[in-house]
């Protein structure tokens, strides 16, 4: 049976793939049959075609990556959902475990793997018509909206959603989510400034984490975290005619 070919991921491999869901839009029927019904009740819940489109290529493409891994039928995965919300992978078990994360928007999917490595990845395409310090007061720490509120107003869009990113990045990583705020931690802002975790006020929150961008272009912003500094990152642009979509046995 055909798989979707993957190259080998050590325990210090990062594998960051890259995809755009025009590209896989003619693929969409196969994507949609690897999903589960859960996933499939999601998909119809989206009012428009294209965010219907957009769910089916990123969870689609989450399940063929990772059955190439593991040498498994996309469609034959299970997961799971965690205390606040990070999905994981549970069938099939195996150690060490496969970790993944996953992000999209607009036409940009990023997909995070990793092995026996807590991994967050996030992705925003930059909206217009923002007040960036306005929105800041809900989402940036303190000494995050001051380095926004210094920064040129040329500069303005790149350094929020450099920030952005690397916030969605980190909590998505740790697995906490938005339960504990936004204003907990601080990272470096702006794509002038090399991508950071300069503090995390949480009480024995002493786990290194090393943060990384992800140039995607013009009007995107994207970023990888993941546990420990001795990993390297490798990043896979992901055409459509290098998929292979296994049916279950």
């Amino acid at each position: 049976m055909p798989r979707t070919s993957v190259p080998t991921l050590g325990a210090c491999d990062v594998h960051v793939w890259d995809a755009r869901v025009s590209a896989f839009a003619a693929q969409a029927s196969a994507l949609r049959a690897t999903l589960d019904g859960s996933e499939l009740q999601r998909a119809d819940r989206f009012r428009f075609e294209r965010d219907r489109l957009q769910y089916v290529v990123a969870h689609g493409l989450v399940r063929a990556l990772l059955g190439g891994y593991l040498e498994r039928p996309a469609s034959v995965l299970r997961f799971a959902t965690g205390l606040y919300g990070k999905p994981a992978l549970v069938e099939p078990a195996i150690h060490p475990p496969l970790e993944y994360n996953l992000s999209h928007s607009g036409d940009v999917v990023l997909i995070a793997v990793a092995r026996q490595r807590a991994v967050g990845i996030d992705v925003e395409r930059w909206a217009k018509h923002i007040v960036y310090d306005e929105l800041a007061e809900y989402c940036f720490s303190a000494a995050e909206r001051s380095e926004l509120r210094a920064a040129s107003h040329h500069d303005k869009a790149a350094a929020f959603f450099a920030g952005w990113t690397r916030k969605e990045a980190y909590i998505k990583a740790t697995g906490l989510g938005i339960t504990a705020g936004l204003d907990y931690f601080d990272v470096s802002l702006g794509p002038g400034n090399a991508a950071k975790l300069l503090r995390d006020r949480r009480p024995n929150s002493s786990a290194g984490w090393r943060m990384v961008d992800l140039p995607l272009g013009a009007g995107y912003s994207g970023a990888v975290v993941a546990c420990g500094y001795d990993w390297r990152l490798r990043r896979i642009p992901l055409a459509h005619d290098a998929l292979a979509l296994g049916a279950a046995p």
